[in-house]
This record gives C-alpha cells, structure tokens and sequence, in this order.
C-alpha cells in the first residue's frame, strides 16, 4: 500500500463496497439477441439486413441508455462501428418508441429482464 492510500483511509476508513455493477454490454447483445432469436455473433456481424440491424439497434439504444458507455466505447463492442452509426442507431430507436407499441413493449421487456438479472 501505498504512503497517500494508507493516509486517506487513516482518515476516511475503508473504501466503500462497490454496489451492484450496472449490467454489462455484453449481457444486453445476449439478452437481445435471444429475445429476437438470432446469435450474439450474428447480431455483431457486418449483415445489413433488416431482421439483424432492428435488434442490433435495440441493443445498443439499451446498452447506452443502461451502461452509460461512451458511443465510440459501445461502437467497438459492436463489431467495430463507428460513434456515429451508433448515435443513428439510438436516434432512430428513439424515434420508434414513440410511434410503436410493438417496440416499446419489447424494449420495456428488455429492460426488465436485465434489470432483474442484476
């Protein structure tokens, strides 16, 4: 231990206990690729087609919207795409829930399986 951390918790006593991580990026892309029935990997692959980009969307508007992660952090952790693909991505979700009841329930779902899984 170092002199400052032996001097700081002299003063303030031991660090606090961490509390419960939030839910990791990775459990959000299983958890949304299962509830669309298709793969993590599948999800994370360069396929533009309609029924791999919707649940690739909705997992990265929950992973921002749960995680926090900066976009280009969340980038990476999809495949390698760019900040900005992720920022449309989001927006365009974000959009949807307004107007679909559909998505909105699929996302309150999502929601409350990972939250619950904590």
């Amino acid at each position: 231990m170092s002199w400052t951390y032996q001097q700081l918790r002299a003063v303030y006593g031991p660090p606090p206990r961490r509390l419960a991580e939030p839910c990791r990026v990775g459990a959000i892309q299983a958890a949304v690729a299962h509830y669309y029935d298709i793969s993590v990997r599948t999800m994370l692959a360069k396929d533009n087609r309609p029924e791999i980009v919707h649940p690739r969307h909705v997992a990265m508007f929950l992973a921002r919207s749960i995680t926090g992660k900066y976009l280009t952090a969340l980038g990476k952790l999809f495949g390698g795409r760019d900040h900005t693909t992720v920022l449309s991505a989001i927006r365009k979700i974000e959009r949807q829930l307004v107007s679909d009841p559909v998505l909105a329930d699929d996302v309150k779902r999502l929601r409350e399986y990972l939250e619950a899984a904590q």
